[in-house]
């Protein structure tokens, strides 16, 4: 049984959260926001990376090779399908896909979908089917076809998507509709619903195929012998699945996981400015409690254990929530990682528990870091009579001080001591948190400033500076809360910006001929266009795969003459470094291949590798004498000159340097052969436009996740501000009835407003740049291998904390304006 203080204790807690009813809505707000937002990340992130190592083939697994067609004007037919049958290659599963809008007659609800058309025949005939979430009496057998498929067909959907439209039929554009629904909870389906391809095809009137999917291993030989065997319309493509899927989308979810801590972080900041307040608005409680001889340790730990129980509560509705959320959020994931890198994403079908023990766990920690300065600020209200706002030289405000220069100091050791990417986003967070120990100690001294400038006439202004000094202390805790917001905005946006800059000028600088050629047999066309008598010349980039330090990389040719010299970019070079490559004495690597295996110029390598012309492994050791920037691959690769391949070695990409009187010669030639040959060849302008297209891309969520960042920190601010504005009712009551209007009242109050966020944001910014440099050459380094210059653009500085500050001023408008409206006598209502 608990003694009578402790009941009497749980009991005060409980019974006074119904008094503060709008701070306590905010604490509740913001731990189911930080909640939801964690969980709908993790899972987003641990979906997608399963999604990666199941193939992301619907209903098949052991996928990794598909037949498709070399461009669009000329499609996959049933004969081709055939032939391919009749020569032996058994393993080959017929599929049509198509983006399609579907509607529900009873809701008109519409959706856009991934229809999948499969041969339910081939797939029956064979062990193919990989069926993790229907029922056991739907499970197909080797040579038997599952009962949904058989006659009526039905159509196969994931509960979540069928659980919003409430029909038994949906029909497409075209008025056709589709069959009845099969509801699965399949890890391989996503965004997409699969039916038999017949009946597809059907529906849409087509006869052609979207790709053959190879089922199985395909060793060197049988590779061969299919692509040998294929039609010059159709090649045979890998997917990207498994580790290769985690690499390319890397950067994706690094930023996606990086913005949802951030958004937890931002958001126990609110948790920690509503506590602080709520415990202020109880404090007459507390002394009585001290009075009645309740210690100040049984009266915080009874506050830790009732906020406990309430984050515990919210963090299992917020894992409720963010698991709804993923799963709304699944499409739109799967349709950006689909356009950008080739992989799909599926529903996840992980257990709540799995996720809502780690979102637990994270809000106590949260909470009770959030709970710490609050309960620090109420032992010290605790210890004296009276509180007062007016700001004086304490010896412990200099404490502020003091913490900032001991983070920054940690900050810069924790990179002696330790490696690796949590050390980094460690480094990252200690910086903010200095920030936030300098904000709070100068924001009071500069307020300060600034009322000893201002002549004494001018009264209000005076009065506004003097009261902003003391309500800046007392949101402290909210303006940290929009310090990291807009300090991260800033350092997000310059790292991005420096990014983009960076490739954009690597790619105009490294993309130097006019056309590239992309080819798995370049021979005949190769042979029509040294016929053709157009000036152009030729340069196939070889490739061959190597060994170092027991890991894979690869080798690649580069030219050695001054045009391809000047194309490419160092970010070290030793003297004389062209010279000795072009003697096949030295070696140039990657940036990536440098901090990985932490070489450096003059480091000697040794690496193992197996020419084309021979079966023999071959040792070779070379001096390293530059490092070239290669941003965005995933590859660590080193380059030799082109005479130190064979010239057998295979090659996939050439570039054609087509001479300036003969470009328009060759758009027309090569139009003629395209018809033909069906080789896939891409204007540099093209490949630029396209390149970028896919930058934008990937960080468009990171963009979102910053804006809601900013709008949870602005809340926060505006709460903070609104709350501490109730406590100042009898200084601004005494100011009315000395003949100040309460619009101009208001006035003065919004100007203290945006005056303190101002400030707030002019601070943010040098640790926002230096929150970029931080992410450039630290993150960025631990998790992709390489870094590039940071890019200072004082105008898009300017846009970002301009928006942040009008995003903060229109949000206290409002409050500004209903102040207005208040009387008098509502000002007065302290004096009772």
């Amino acid at each position: 049984m608990l003694s009578p203080e402790w009941q009497a204790l749980n009991k005060l807690s409980w019974q006074s959260d119904r008094q503060s009813i709008l701070p306590l809505l905010f604490v509740l707000l913001a731990m189911l926001a930080a909640s939801s937002g964690f969980t709908t990340v993790l899972k987003i992130n641990q979906t997608a990376r399963n999604s990666y190592q199941s193939a992301n083939q619907a209903l098949v697994s052991g996928v990794f090779f598909k037949i498709e067609n070399r461009n669009d004007e000329q499609k996959i037919i049933k004969a081709d399908y055939a032939a391919l049958r009749q020569k032996g290659f058994n393993n080959l599963l017929p599929i049509l896909r198509t983006s399609q809008v579907i509607a529900s007659p009873d809701n008109e609800q519409v959706r856009r979908v991934e229809l999948v058309g499969i041969d339910i025949f081939a797939l029956s005939a064979s062990s193919f089917m990989n069926m993790s979430g229907a029922s056991d009496t739907t499970q197909a057998t080797a040579g038997s076809i599952p009962p949904f498929w058989q006659a009526p067909h039905k159509i196969l959907v994931h509960q979540n998507i069928a659980s919003k439209f409430g029909s038994a039929t949906w029909q497409l554009d075209n008025g056709q509709k589709l069959p009845k629904i099969h509801y699965v909870d399949s890890e391989q389906l996503g965004n997409e619903l699969v039916l038999d391809i017949g009946v597809l095809q059907s529906l849409l009137e087509v006869t052609h195929l979207s790709e053959l999917l190879v089922v199985g291993e395909l060793p060197d030989k049988k590779r061969q012998a299919l692509e040998s065997h294929l039609p010059e319309h159709l090649k045979l493509s890998s997917f990207n699945t498994g580790e290769d899927a985690q690499q390319l989308t890397n950067s994706f979810h690094l930023n996606l996981l990086a913005m949802g801590i951030l958004m937890f972080v931002v958001c126990m900041f609110v948790v920690m400015n509503a506590l602080h307040l709520l415990l202020q608005k109880r404090i007459n409680q507390f002394r009585i409690c001290r009075q009645l001889g309740i210690s100040r340790q049984q009266l915080f730990i009874s506050l830790m254990i009732h906020w406990t129980i309430i984050s515990i509560i919210m963090a299992m509705l917020g894992a409720l929530l963010g698991a709804f959320l993923a799963q709304q959020l699944t499409p739109a994931v799967n349709q950006t990682l689909q356009n950008l890198y080739g992989v799909n994403v599926t529903y996840s079908v992980a257990g709540y528990w799995q996720y809502a023990s780690m979102t637990i766990a994270a809000n106590i920690i949260g909470t009770l870091c959030a709970l710490t300065l609050p309960l620090s600020q109420l032992n010290q209200t605790l210890a004296k009579i009276r509180d007062s706002r007016g700001f004086v030289f304490k010896q412990g405000h200099h404490v502020w001080l003091i913490a900032a220069v001991a983070l920054v100091s940690i900050a810069y050791i924790i990179p002696l001591l330790f490696s690796g990417l949590f050390a980094s986003f460690v480094v990252v967070a200690i910086i903010l948190f200095s920030g936030c120990s300098f904000l709070i100690y100068i924001l009071p001294i500069a307020l300060k400033a600034l009322f000893k400038v201002v002549p004494k006439h001018r009264v209000m202004l005076s009065w506004s500076l003097a009261d902003s000094v003391g309500l800046s202390r007392s949101s402290k805790i909210a303006c940290c809360a929009f310090f990291i917001a807009v300090a991260t905005n800033v350092g997000m946006n310059l790292m991005i910006d420096s990014f983009r800059n960076a490739t954009e000028q690597w790619l105009n600088q490294r993309l130097i001929a006019n056309y590239y050629l992309y080819s798995e047999e370049p021979k005949a066309f190769l042979n029509t266009l040294s016929n053709s008598g157009l000036n152009v010349r030729v340069v196939p980039r070889r490739t061959q795969a190597a060994v170092m330090n027991n890991e894979d990389i690869r080798l690649n040719s580069y030219p050695i003459d001054e045009l391809y010299q000047a194309s490419l970019s160092f970010e070290a070079e030793a003297n004389n470094a062209w010279s000795s490559f072009a003697n096949n004495q030295t070696i140039f690597i990657s940036q990536q291949t440098a901090n990985h295996f932490n070489l450096t110029l003059g480091d000697e390598i040794s690496l193992s590798t197996t020419p084309s012309s021979s079966d023999t492994p071959i040792t070779i050791k070379r001096t390293v004498v530059a490092i070239y920037y290669d941003y965005g691959n995933t590859e660590r690769q080193l380059l030799l000159p082109e005479h130190f391949f064979d010239e057998s070695t295979k090659s996939r990409l050439y570039g054609l340097h087509v001479a300036l009187e003969d470009i328009d010669k060759f758009d027309d030639w090569y139009q003629e052969q395209n018809q033909l040959s069906n080789t896939n060849v891409i204007g540099v302008e093209q490949l630029l436009a396209t390149s970028m297209r896919t930058f934008d891309r990937t960080f468009i969520i990171t963009g979102s996740l910053n804006l809601v960042t900013l709008v949870v920190a602005a809340i926060s601010l505006v709460t903070s501000f609104l709350l501490i504005n109730q406590g100042s009712a009898a200084t601004h009551s005494l100011i009315r009835s000395l003949g100040i209007a309460n619009r101009q009242l208001s006035v003065w109050i919004l100007f203290q407003y945006s005056l303190i966020v101002l400030l707030s944001c002019l601070m943010a910014i040098p640790f926002g740049i230096a929150l970029s440099w931080l992410l450039i050459n630290f993150i960025n380094v631990q998790a992709f291998g390489w870094s590039y210059p940071l890019l200072l653009d004082s105008i898009s500085i300017f846009k970002l904390t301009s928006a942040s500050l009008a995003l903060l001023v229109a949000a206290m408008v409002i409050p500004a304006y209903l102040r207005t409206k208040k009387p008098l006598l509502e000002d007065l209502k302290w004096l009772s």
